[in-house]
């Protein structure tokens, strides 16, 4: 018996990048950027943080569509205690 994962088809060949992933962030959903394109996402701006617990993924960046191993998974913070890590947050070197 063999089982198939099914992927979600991503981000339309129409649209625009840039449009998709804030389609994404306006619905809460975990968002995967590979290397080339995490720093053109800013997290904090969208309330999404780096999910610790597996934060690179062999998975299909959501902004480019390509392949990669070091996709990075972004969660919504209000989904944190849900799926997010168990270590504390850590809100800076010099925060007291």
């Amino acid at each position: 018996m063999t089982t198939t994962l099914q992927e979600a088809p991503g981000r339309p060949v129409t649209r625009i990048a840039g449009g998709w992933i804030a389609d994404l962030t306006a619905l809460k959903q975990t968002v995967m950027l590979c290397p080339f394109c995490t720093h053109k996402f800013n997290p904090r701006k969208h309330h999404y943080e780096l999910w610790r617990e597996d934060w690179l993924a062999l998975a299909r960046c959501d902004a480019c569509r390509q392949t990669s191993r070091a996709t990075k998974v972004f969660i919504h913070q209000s989904l944190h205690d849900a799926v997010g890590d168990d270590r504390s947050r850590h809100r800076g070197r010099w925060v007291s």
